[in-house]
């Protein structure tokens, strides 16, 4: 470890940043709270232009672009190399796939000393039509978290009992964080047509890819229909490239007065804190920053008890949890939710106060900060940052 005059930290972020979703979500409020903490430089290098980018800007963030619709692979490369020349930060740090690996040997050609990836959830190699170059990349994406990452942060407990491929000792625990008074002051008044106004109203958050399981919430939203005339209204928010799909299953049901596609808001708090349930129906997940924003809003939930997310719920104390991927569970486990108001009240109280003692962003980028101290040997942290698996967490599989 080199010796650091100075406590101030320089840290490297690079991500895609085509979308907004989760991980994004995440990657700028971590960049929120260590820009902001005051004891930390960071500098952000994104692959797309987007609303990362003009929310990082906002802040007052470096960011540079490194536009893939525009360079090539090689490029991209070489402008990161160039960049982190440049800056010699303490703490590179990457976020998904594509950044791992090229900001993984762009990192170790510059002579940085620590690379940090962040695994949000799992990729989606089992799948037949994954092609053979996303396979290539997944085999390259592995090989640079175990040859060139100091450290591979997973943001639960049964996310890095799944990472069997990498030194146990590698993985650290850090789960993702919400900034609650910014989300509550970003919940403005959002008025709905008084039709469905008067319905009970259920929502679905997310990209519109195999592993959300859209094609799942719109045929339970088929079953509620079909049992309950007029009492509810289902709501969809984001897109991505499923979207067509999606709206031809829903035209094929009869469902295009029930199930409404809203596609990405960006005021997506004003609309969430008007809905009366919002249903997480992913095969699986890291831990979902639209799960944190639901409970912030007391706004009650009903998932797939996958990833990290029963640990969240409080295994079932701050959410209803949902074992299988079966449409009559969560069509009974719904109606009865929704049959004993007060229990689902409390519920979300319950949930609101889980994500306060836990959850924030500001303890999340805490322990980033201190990961990031305790590996580049800067002063100023004490201890791990984050959890390191147990011995137990260690062996489970998942």
């Amino acid at each position: 470890m080199r010796p650091h005059v100075s406590e101030l930290l320089t840290v490297v972020q690079i991500a895609s940043g085509d979308l907004y979703a989760g991980a994004e979500v995440q990657l700028y409020q971590l960049v929120r709270q260590l820009h902001r903490g005051g004891q930390c430089a960071v500098t952000v290098i994104l692959m797309n232009s987007g609303i990362l980018e003009t929310r990082l800007r906002g802040l007052g963030v470096t960011v540079h672009v490194l536009d893939e619709s525009r360079l090539g692979g090689t490029r991209i490369f070489f402008e990161t190399w160039r960049i982190l020349r440049k800056i010699r930060p303490d703490v590179v740090h990457t976020h998904r796939r594509k950044e791992n690996v090229i900001g993984g040997v762009a990192a170790k050609l510059a002579c940085c000393k620590v690379l940090v990836q962040t695994v949000h959830g799992l990729p989606e190699e089992h799948r037949r039509s994954v092609s053979l170059a996303r396979r290539a990349y997944a085999w390259l994406d592995r090989l640079s978290s175990r040859l060139l990452a100091v450290a591979v942060v997973a943001v639960s407990v049964e996310l890095a009992s799944r990472l069997v491929f990498l030194d146990q000792s590698k993985i650290v625990i850090i789960e993702n964080g919400i900034d609650v008074e910014a989300l509550e002051s970003a919940a403005a008044h959002v008025e709905l047509p008084p039709a469905q106004a008067s319905c009970t109203r259920i929502a679905l958050i997310g990209r519109f890819v195999p592993v959300k399981r859209v094609d799942l919430f719109i045929e339970i939203a088929q079953e509620l229909v079909r049992r309950f005339p007029g009492r509810f209204a289902f709501y969809v928010f984001g897109d991505g490239p499923q979207d067509g799909e999606m709206r031809l299953l829903r035209q094929r049901l009869g469902l295009e007065n029930d199930v409404h596609f809203m596609g990405f808001k960006e005021d997506l708090a004003s609309w969430l804190r008007l809905m009366d349930l919002v249903v997480i129906t992913s095969d699986h997940e890291g831990l979902p920053m639209t799960l944190l924003e639901a409970m912030v809003l007391e706004v009650p939930v009903v998932s797939h008890a996958v990833g990290g997310i029963p640990e969240v719920l409080g295994h079932g104390d701050f959410g209803i949890l949902v074992g299988q991927q079966d449409i009559a569970e969560y069509v009974a486990v719904i109606t009865a939710a929704l049959d004993n108001s007060q229990a689902l009240r409390d519920r979300a109280t319950g949930a609101r106060r889980q994500i306060e003692s836990r959850y924030t962003a500001a303890a999340c980028a805490s322990k980033y900060l201190g990961l990031y101290r305790m590996l580049s040997g800067v002063r100023g942290g004490r201890g791990l940052a984050g959890n390191r698996p147990s011995r137990t967490q260690r062996q489970s599989r998942g």
